[in-house]
């Protein structure tokens, strides 16, 4: 699992400040998912092949209920 640091803790778990063994434990705390923001990408990104920057663009699923133009009886 990744660990997500907010950017001030950044100095001190790349060594740049001094930090005790404590310190840096206590970093490794569950991100608050209300500063996280998520979108859905392409199936490519899980192919090692592809690398260029459209691996990140958002896309657009389609709806979970099928056509929205069914307009029903």
């Amino acid at each position: 699992m990744p660990v997500i640091l907010k950017p001030q803790a950044w100095p001190a778990w790349l060594g740049e400040q001094p930090a005790t063994e404590r310190d840096l434990k206590a970093m490794l705390a569950p991100y608050p998912s209300e500063d996280m923001i998520s979108w859905p990408v392409s199936q490519r990104v899980g192919n090692v092949k592809n690398n260029d920057p459209s691996l990140i663009e958002p896309i657009v699923l389609p709806s979970a209920s099928g056509d929205a133009d069914s307009g029903g009886p």
